[in-house]
């Protein structure tokens, strides 16, 4: 069996192309898509890990340098109202 290896947690860390980030901070990755950082932990051989939320397949331990996590762009979930004239009629007469 090998040794285990303590962690312990740290506020921040800088991510490439993203500066620095701390819990809270909404992330997407290539594979996992759209997640939240959790959890930033540094190890005894200097190693920083981020624990990730992600939205479809929950919590991942990820190394920053190999993740290429990059920042979460914002959804259009909410459309602009537009006016029932605008919709049948091609313009806004409000």
């Amino acid at each position: 069996m090998g040794n285990k290896k303590a962690s312990f947690p740290i506020e921040s860390t800088e991510l490439e192309g993203m500066g620095t980030v701390s819990s809270g901070k909404l992330v997407s990755h290539a594979i996992f898509g759209n997640g939240e950082i959790k959890e930033i932990a540094k190890w005894e051989t200097g190693e920083i890990t981020v624990n990730v939320v992600f939205d479809k397949c929950g919590s991942k331990w990820l190394v920053p340098e190999f993740a290429k996590l990059k920042e979460q762009q914002p959804t259009h979930k909410s459309k602009q109202k537009v006016s029932i004239f605008k919709r049948l009629f091609g313009r806004n007469d409000t």
